[in-house]
């Protein structure tokens, strides 16, 4: 009886191995650019252990910022995002509460007794509040102290200011632009980026997230009802 199993030869498992190590090395490169770079911006700050952690988890709470679909004037379609330079609302699916549910939240900066400025979290988990309205007063659950003992942090946005805006600027080749304050109900848009400015001690740390730039498709169906 004549058999013939056919196996991989030497040569192309060492071809095979190859390929995934490039793919290893390529994929493991990037990851610790990105986070070099994030911690080179920390350091340079020259953050405690303590204000690190809260500065990556503000960093996590943008950065998983989503489209969020209410009602907003005139019964219009919009997001759930309000900003402005010392406060921003919106929806986060990394937030530190809950892990199962997006969180809604608020960043507020207040000012203490000793001058001093502080970043104050509060959110309240979606499954255990319904919006439907970006008018809808909401009750936060749960609320804690992000950051502290600042000279200043300030928020800024890029973004589109309208959904005509976005399409006419396109074919015509202009580009979103920055600014103290930003509207979803009102642009039916997310903005691009968010930039945030924290100053301690005379050192400063400014670092931007980059959002989805095709917030639009999550409008567009609403839009297309009336």
């Amino acid at each position: 009886m004549n058999t013939n199993h056919r196996g991989f030869t030497l040569i192309e498992l060492l071809i095979t191995i190859s390929i995934l190590s490039a793919v290893l090395l390529a994929g493991t490169f990037t990851y610790q650019t990105i986070a070099q770079r994030w911690q080179k911006e920390i350091g340079h700050f020259s953050a405690s252990q303590y204000e690190t952690k809260h500065l990556n988890i503000l960093y996590d709470i943008l950065a998983g910022l989503k489209p969020f679909v209410v009602l907003g004037e005139n019964d219009s379609p919009g997001l759930l995002f309000v900003g402005s330079e010392t406060r921003l609302l919106g929806v986060t699916k990394a937030g530190p509460f809950n892990t199962d549910y997006p969180e809604v939240f608020r960043l507020s900066v207040e000012e203490t007794d000793l001058g001093k400025k502080r970043l104050l979290y509060q959110s309240v988990s979606t499954a255990n509040t319904t919006i439907f309205r970006s008018d809808k007063e909401i009750i936060f659950t749960d609320e804690f102290i992000l950051l502290d003992g600042l000279d200043d942090i300030r928020l800024n946005y890029f973004g589109w200011q309208s959904i005509n805006q976005r399409s006419n600027g396109k074919e015509q080749g202009l580009l979103p632009t920055w600014g103290s304050t930003y509207s979803g109900t009102q642009t039916q848009l997310m903005p691009e980026k968010i930039a945030v400015l924290v100053k301690r001690g005379g050192k400063d740390l400014l670092f931007s997230v980059s959002l989805d730039t095709n917030s639009l498709r999550y409008v567009a169906p609403y839009l297309d009802r009336d």
